[in-house]
């Protein structure tokens, strides 16, 4: 189940230091004023975050813990967030140590999708045309942050991976109803089926789904433009910039190479996240453009 909320959620207690992994520092420099006339406005801020593979017990069981305490604040039913299955992948975003976000990846294999249980015909008709599908989950995500670019970054960094790693051609997610236009509006996904009730939290839910090239697409026109009076209201203005990209294109393909090769390899994972964030506050779209 995919339930981005505002309100009614926690953050965690501080990770332990042995088990911290390499971080991403991402630095924000727009501050805006949220729209009150829109539910899921966010804001933009000068806090630091970090990204990191959620691929240790105790990180696991911090971004567990945010997940039962979001959902429960709704009245889901949540039953052992996060397992460890080599066909699902983990991450989570901090502030100062403290699990703010995370969501799961979770890769098609002979076990299937989540989604499988309830809009199994659904997914089955892509599969049907060759098609290579994966799911995002468990998505939980303090709204106290109320941050575009922490939230984009995450999806970012997860749509890297299932995109270039995994080669996925398909994203689905399964929303409760009252959230359905959020994801629809400011990632371009799209209903798939009628809406169901999901036993797994015992609530409503819709299928949908959004192509990776369509994504790709977003990011390559609108990827770094946050700080335009003119940017698009969703939130691929928040990804990032595809110009740095370009420009750090050798190192990125390194680390891409060992992911190829190793595909759970968390350094690897976290030093992609790295390079994609460094530049992410010092450069824009107009400085990086000005520059060559």
């Amino acid at each position: 189940m995919f339930d981005y909320q505002e309100s009614k959620t926690y953050l965690e207690p501080e990770l332990n230091g042995q088990d911290a992994q390499p971080e991403v520092a991402i630095r924000q420099v727009r501050v805006e004023q949220p729209d009150e006339t829109d539910a899921h406005e966010l804001d933009v801020d000068e806090r630091t975050f970090q990204i990191r593979l959620a691929n240790t017990e105790t990180v696991r069981s911090h971004a567990s813990s945010l997940i039962h305490r979001m959902y429960a604040s709704r009245g889901y039913t949540v039953n052992n967030p996060l397992q460890e299955n080599p066909h699902r992948v983990t991450m989570t975003i901090s502030e100062e140590d403290k699990v703010i976000g995370t969501i799961t990846l979770g890769i098609d294999s002979p076990s299937g999708l989540l989604a499988d249980e309830i809009f199994k015909d659904e997914v089955d008709a892509y599969r049907a045309r060759g098609r290579r599908v994966c799911e995002l989950t468990k998505l939980a995500f303090d709204p106290t942050t109320r941050s575009k670019t922490a939230l984009a970054s995450l999806f970012h960094i997860i749509f890297i991976y299932l995109r270039r790693v995994q080669k996925c051609t398909d994203i689905f997610i399964e929303v409760n109803p009252r959230h359905r236009r959020f994801y629809e509006r400011m990632l371009g996904f799209k209903k798939h089926g009628p809406k169901k009730m999901n036993p797994r939290v015992n609530a409503p839910a819709y299928l949908l789904c959004v192509e990776t090239d369509y994504v790709e697409e977003q990011i390559q026109k609108m990827g770094g433009t946050s700080g335009h009076d003119n940017a698009e209201k969703s939130l691929y203005p928040y990804f990032f910039c595809p110009i740095s990209e370009k420009q750090n294109k050798a190192a990125i393909d390194r680390q891409l190479a060992v992911l190829h090769t190793d595909q759970g390899n968390a350094n690897a994972v976290n030093a992609l996240a790295a390079i994609y964030q460094a530049s992410r506050g010092a450069t824009s779209v107009e400085s990086l453009t000005l520059s060559h």
